[in-house]
């Protein structure tokens, strides 16, 4: 299946990323309100979502644990049981992976899991792009509901590949 993607500037334009076409700005939805430190995508027919978000960088995970702990933390939110989220697949990328951020990110890494949210089975793919030097995590999510994983791990992988970040970012101690 080829996904057909579109350019999107994102935070005003300090990052950039292909997102698929079928994924409308949260933003344009009445009644929807969107943190300022997140960009929303979703399908309305779906359900499927696509999240960016700046957050403070986590000290006490390590480059090769801050996805899962990410992951846990959004499962946390959920109010899911650790019984009721599983981790997949997880991989640390390469430096020679992440060309497109033009060096600014020091590590990346990839989750590919499930989680119970509200009684429904939820796909759940995360990628955490590290920004220690200003002390930044971008966390990109897309979320699926249903108890596959089809296309959310190749979306997030051409997120991955095509993301760019054009601009310094700082996350400030409010988050």
């Amino acid at each position: 299946m080829v996904l057909a993607l579109r350019s999107q500037g994102l935070f005003g334009g300090a990052m950039h990323a292909l997102v698929p076409q079928y994924l409308e700005d949260a933003t344009d939805t009445p009644g929807r309100e969107v943190p300022d430190n997140q960009e929303v995508f979703w399908c309305r027919k779906t359900a499927d979502c696509l999240i960016f978000e700046i957050l403070e960088y986590v000290e006490e995970a390590s480059d090769n644990d801050a996805c899962a702990w990410h992951f846990a933390e959004i499962a946390r939110l959920n109010d899911c049981a650790e019984t009721d989220r599983e981790i997949l697949h997880q991989q640390v990328m390469k430096p020679s992976d992440m060309h497109a951020t033009g060096g600014r990110v020091a590590s990346a890494s990839l989750l590919i899991g499930r989680q119970v949210v509200g009684g429904d089975r939820v796909a759940i793919a995360v990628a955490t792009l590290r920004l220690p030097d200003v002390g930044t995590d971008v966390l990109i999510t897309y979320n699926r509901p249903a108890p596959s994983i089809s296309g959310a791990s190749q979306i997030e992988q051409e997120l991955q590949e095509s993301f760019q970040v054009r601009e310094k970012i700082v996350c400030g101690s409010g988050g």
